[in-house]
């Protein structure tokens, strides 16, 4: 029809009719050209989202006493939208069947686990982060290590190798 372009120039090194995938959030102007020569220009933004991503804190290796409290597991999430939902699998030889939970991170990036193992056996159990989700359209996020922490529960309590014994007169 009158007045449709012909032809379309990008700038920003895009070239009409090839597909390219932005990696920054940028504004793109097109001039279409029509037959006559009479150009017209137009801009669109494209909003690139960053890839999320997730990790365990560091330290990730505990050593526990029997008996004692499970150590805090820390999830860090970045790149996305907060709160980010964490999930992880807790796995041992002492266990039937793995647990399997969600963790959210509420206030900010970080939501910390304190894993419900039975530290009253000697073993070892391992937490894996298996996914990571923020709050807005980021569901598969990217898994960077440390993607495991390990928790290693001492047999019974420490007897000393040499006892000392003191007698005091009063």
């Amino acid at each position: 029809g009158i007045g449709a372009a012909t032809t379309y120039t990008w700038d920003n090194g895009v070239i009409d009719g090839v597909a390219f995938t932005p990696i920054i959030t940028a504004t793109y102007t097109v001039t279409g050209t029509d037959s006559f020569g009479c150009k017209n220009t137009d801009q669109v933004t494209v909003t690139v989202i960053p890839q999320i991503s997730g990790t365990i804190k560091s330290p990730n290796n505990f050593t526990v006493c029997n008996g004692s409290v499970s150590p805090d597991i820390t999830f860090v999430g970045s790149g996305g939208l907060a709160p980010y939902t964490f999930t992880y699998e807790i796995s041992s030889s002492l266990l039937t069947t793995p647990i399997t939970g969600t963790v959210v991170s509420f206030p900010g990036n970080e939501a910390i686990l304190v894993p419900q193992i039975p530290t009253t056996t000697a073993g070892s159990f391992t937490v894996k982060l298996l996914k990571v989700e923020d709050s807005g359209f980021c569901k598969n996020g990217n898994l960077i290590a440390p993607k495991e922490a390990f928790i290693t529960v001492l047999d019974a309590a420490i007897s000393p190798v040499n006892p000392i014994y003191v007698d005091q007169l009063v």
